[in-house]
């Protein structure tokens, strides 16, 4: 055989095993913390809590095959899953699936390899075989845990799916949630097979909506909150109309009042929805004047833990994809830069203590940093955590607040009312609405803010900037600070998130260095650096 030749059937080699495929059902795989459900199949099974599974896509291919190399009755082709737990004790278990019918219905164990630290078990039912191999990892040197946890997670496997182990959107939503390809997140969702009832497609509607929100000139977005709106809007515009319009405050009078109250208490309260931009922008439009009132901490709940909160008060003035989750979206983490930019201190006060009650954990929080009798505190929660009231679910963080800290807190819903109003900024006083029984907030927002860089950033120059994207449309278009994503890529937070349907995007910037990535729903990407100044 000629030299030429060998060298053309080794690369043929070489291009056949590196196309070699995994499960073809693999697809269809959805994670929710430590459960595996492929409704396809249909299988469930349920791993231990500290069990992370891994994207077969993203892990070398060579290394799965030497794990494999020893074991002849595993092959590459029925892997279905694989996951690693990330505390003691330590290990790897790849999951296989293949259609034989073999002997009856069982649950074996049919290797226990004391050299290499593996178990394989195999399950048989009717003619499906699942097999799962688990391999010792790092300092783990023994087989017993392994043992006990093979066995609970062979005997957890069912073949069938029903209303006590059924994909839901939150199984889906768990799947997607560290996705920043927001297009491609959002057709898993649409596209998921969730059995359909009244409570799922809320739930698909709240994962949808914030997922898309984090997309601007969105038609999806503008669809769902279209949805959302429509009969909240006819409901509210009869309450509306018969208020005494001589004592709702509009546009600039709001900040005005909102600061001129502001004085008399130590705390301001601000809620928001978490697919409303808007919200975010409405509360960075506080800061400027809170702090020139003596204000000097702004708490966030969507701020993951302290120590987030830490790193961006002294190490860095802009928050990463790891700050928190809802901080990802871009005017969140304006937020965040401009309170840090004035020189607030950013404070997580989401309660961390799982024996605790949530709302009184968060509430506790806020009260340490009350401490300092020299601290003023704007508060920016999610929806009903700022009632001053006690509902028919119990007391929430401002109720507890108030009755522990002995403060009146000036509260202002957004949450409530979503429009009726020709104003930017209408804010209207708790008393004027009629037939509430009892005070939960100080004032209800209608915030009719059309989301801008403009309005976080008036005092900067800004340029009118184009950027070519080709026409493989729709693309999600992020531009990130060149500073920002220098140090940490894709774990930075953009400044902008646009969805994009042209091949010419343009868009206004303030003057500065950035850096675009382009992302499609195949998951494809692209990007270049520009400079505006």
């Amino acid at each position: 055989m000629s030299t030429s030749l060998k060298s053309i059937i080794i690369i043929l080699y070489l291009v056949i095993t590196s196309c070699t495929s995994y499960h073809p059902l693999l697809k269809y795989n959805y994670t929710n913390d430590s459960r595996l459900i492929n409704p396809e199949i249909p299988l469930t099974i349920k791993y231990f809590g500290d069990t992370k599974f891994q994207d077969l896509e993203k892990v070398d291919k060579n290394y799965i095959k030497t794990i494999l190399r020893p074991y002849n009755q595993l092959e590459l082709k029925n892997l279905l899953a694989y996951a690693k737990t990330n505390v003691n004790p330590e290990y790897e278990t790849l999951l296989f699936l293949s259609n034989q019918k073999e002997g009856n219905d069982s649950l074996r164990l049919l290797s226990v390899d004391s050299t290499r630290l593996s178990l394989i078990y195999k399950l048989q039912k009717d003619d499906q075989s699942l097999f799962m191999l688990m391999r010792a990892m790092n300092d783990n040197k023994g087989l017993k845990s392994m043992l006990k946890d093979g066995a609970d997670i062979m005997n957890s496997v069912s073949f069938r799916i029903d209303s006590t182990n059924a994909l839901s959107y939150a199984d889906v939503f768990n799947q997607v949630r560290k996705d920043i390809n927001y297009i491609s997140a959002t057709k898993t969702l649409i596209d998921a097979p969730v059995s359909d009832s009244l409570q799922q497609q809320w739930m698909q509607f709240q994962y949808l909506a914030t997922i898309n929100s984090f997309m601007q000139n969105n038609p999806t977005q503008d669809s769902l909150i279209q949805q959302y709106e429509r009969k909240r809007i006819d409901k509210q515009s009869k309450m509306l109309s018969k208020l005494d319009n001589t004592k709702v405050f509009y546009g600039d009078e709001v900040i005005d009042k909102i600061l001129s109250e502001a004085k008399h208490t130590r705390v301001v309260m601000v809620n928001e929805n978490h697919w409303y931009p808007k919200h975010r922008i409405f509360t960075t439009s506080l800061l400027k004047g809170l702090k020139e009132i003596g204000y000097t901490h702004l708490a966030l709940e969507a701020l993951t833990n302290p120590l987030q909160a830490s790193k961006i008060n002294e190490k860095r003035p802009y928050p990463t994809l790891n700050s928190g989750y809802y901080i990802q979206e871009a005017y969140f983490a304006h937020l965040v830069r401009k309170a840090s930019a004035l020189g607030f201190k950013l404070v997580s006060y989401e309660n961390q203590d799982p024996q605790i009650n949530r709302e009184l954990g968060q509430a506790q929080q806020l009260m340490e940093i009350l401490e300092d009798p020299k601290a003023k505190v704007l508060v920016h929660a999610g929806i009903d955590h700022i009632l001053e009231s006690p509902t028919e679910n119990g007391k929430r963080m401002a109720t507890h607040f108030k009755e522990m800290s002995a403060i009146d807190p000036l509260s202002i819903n957004q949450v409530e009312f979503v429009g009726g109003s020709s104003h930017e900024l209408s804010l209207i006083p708790f008393e004027l609405i009629k037939g509430q029984t009892k005070k939960i907030n100080d004032y209800y927002l209608i915030n009719q803010i059309k989301p801008s860089l403009e309005k976080v950033y008036p005092e900067k120059d800004f340029q009118i900037t184009a950027t070519t994207t080709p026409k493989s449309n729709p693309a999600l278009v992020k531009f990130y600070n060149q500073e920002e994503y220098s140090i940490y890529k894709e774990n930075a937070v953009p400044i902008l998130n646009i969805y994009s349907t042209s091949d010419r995007l343009t868009i206004n910037l303030p003057r500065g260095m950035y850096k675009v990535v382009i992302y499609y729903p195949d998951g494809k990407q692209n990007s270049h650096s520009f400079n505006t100044n």
